[in-house]
């Protein structure tokens, strides 16, 4: 399949895509590497800017599978559109 029949306007898709991955990486970067032992820092994390940012990064991972599922359904149609007219 030549990419360049694609249509151009799927590259915002690609864009969100990788910016969800990022955002994915960047989650579990923070979760491995912030360590609390006291329950009482964990209240106050709860409160920064920062904490509260990261912890968004759970819909980021549905984003990056909606929009991975989208492009390979997307493919498979546009494979199947080429296979019924050859």
């Amino acid at each position: 399949m030549n990419l360049k029949l694609i249509d151009p306007n799927l590259a915002i898709f690609d864009g969100l895509r990788s910016i969800a991955f990022f955002y994915v990486l960047f989650g579990h970067t923070y979760d491995v590497f912030s360590t609390a032992v006291n329950p009482l820092d964990v209240l106050r994390l709860q409160k920064e800017w920062l904490y509260i940012l990261i912890g968004d990064a759970l819909y980021s991972v549905d984003i990056f599978f909606w929009i991975g599922g989208f492009f390979i359904g997307f493919v498979l149609f546009e494979r199947s559109k080429i296979d019924k007219l050859k």
